[in-house]
């Protein structure tokens, strides 16, 4: 089959560490667990645009960017950055992914840069296109933030903040964030392509809460046990 409307496999390369004093950008709080393997279009009737879910306690994600098949036509281009944050030092480091359009999609993924951070895979099929990738340091490293661009999406403002995101959904239950409007790189004059930015605060899954409240009861009968 011909996935006219999908954009190209991704390519993903390192950008040199930014400031953490640059993030000041709106903050999802909400839950982004989710199982939707590699396509997130068999669990949803949402419109085109990205989706984002997460596994393992935030340390494995996923990034998928839909066609036509979801409600949209036309061509598009993908392109973003993913920041994450060194929890030892503070320095943050950003994932550069871009994705143009083609007429018959591959499932490869060019990579670019010495990716020691994370490691992810590219995937492609019927209306949907998008990587993997997860932590290879968990402790030391953790996800800070997205900036998702796209041509699907249009009427952004650059500056405008706190504004619900465009064709972004979050999780299962496939929520839409906060974000910020910024270039997608305010150092290159010529580039005029403007991105949704938001961070992200992970949330445990039900099964720690759990986790961690038969702890504090067992550590308050404990306690209870030795004031006895």
């Amino acid at each position: 089959m011909t996935n006219k409307m999908i954009p190209s496999a991704t390519a993903l390369a390192m950008m040199a560490t930014l400031s953490t004093a640059a993030l000041a950008t709106p903050t999802y709080n909400g839950p982004t667990g989710a199982d939707f393997g590699t396509n997130p279009g068999a669990a949803s009737s949402n419109d085109a645009g990205y989706y984002i879910w997460s596994s393992n306690e935030g340390n494995d994600w996923s990034v998928r960017w839909t066609g036509n098949a979801f409600g949209d036509s036309g061509w598009y281009d993908w392109f973003g950055t993913i920041n994450l944050q060194n929890l030892t030092d503070g320095s943050v480091q950003g994932i550069q992914f871009e994705g143009g359009h083609i007429d018959n999609v591959g499932s490869y993924v060019d990579v670019g840069g010495p990716l020691d951070v994370v490691t992810f895979e590219g995937y492609a099929g019927p209306a949907y296109d998008g990587f993997d990738f997860s932590l290879t340091n968990p402790s030391s490293t953790q996800v800070i933030d997205f900036s998702l661009g796209t041509t699907l999406v249009t009427g952004l403002v650059a500056g405008t903040k706190d504004v619900a995101g465009k064709n972004i959904f979050i999780g299962s239950d496939f929520s839409t964030p906060l974000v910020q409007i910024q270039d997608y790189d305010p150092t290159n004059s010529d580039d005029n392509r403007l991105v949704q930015r938001f961070e992200v605060t992970q949330v445990p899954e039900p099964g720690t809460f759990a986790l961690m409240g038969l702890g504090l009861l067992g550590l308050g009968l404990r306690l209870k046990k030795r004031s006895a």
